[in-house]
């Protein structure tokens, strides 16, 4: 069961990523970046607010410019872990890419992410397996 604080669920500690996701391979494995298939992950755990877990994504950041050139992933650390490829992420996005900052919002209910002035995007073939918990006795 998910811990919760005063913002909701608590973010998943990244050395949990492996085994919410046994089909892929992460290494290199941080706080907020890593490796996942080749490939680099930037980890956001987002902030909640009324419309979802925020992340802001800077264009002049690691993650920022990852997604302008489509490669890599999206970790977002909250419910049952996400791991979103910045390709598709850019093509919802594109509406908004000569902006500096893009706020995007992971709405846990609906496993969605939102921006203003943009449809919703599903996430949730992009979602983890939830944690198997474990029975005493």
């Amino acid at each position: 069961m998910a811990k919760y604080g005063r913002y909701g669920p608590e973010p998943v500690p990244t050395s949990e990523l492996p085994r919410r996701f046994p089909e892929r391979k992460f290494t290199e494995l941080g706080e907020h970046r890593g490796v996942v298939d080749g490939e680099p992950l930037m980890i956001r755990p987002g902030g909640l607010r009324s419309r979802g877990y925020l992340v802001n994504i800077g264009l002049a950041t690691p993650l920022g410019k990852a997604l302008v050139r489509g490669q890599g992933y999206l970790g977002m650390t909250r419910g049952r872990c996400f791991v979103i490829p910045l390709g598709p992420l850019r093509t919802w996005l594109r509406p908004k890419m000569d902006h500096k900052m893009i706020d995007i919002y992971l709405d846990l209910s609906s496993e969605t992410l939102l921006s203003a002035g943009l449809g919703r995007i599903s996430v949730s073939e992009f979602g983890g397996h939830k944690r198997r918990r474990v029975r005493a006795g």
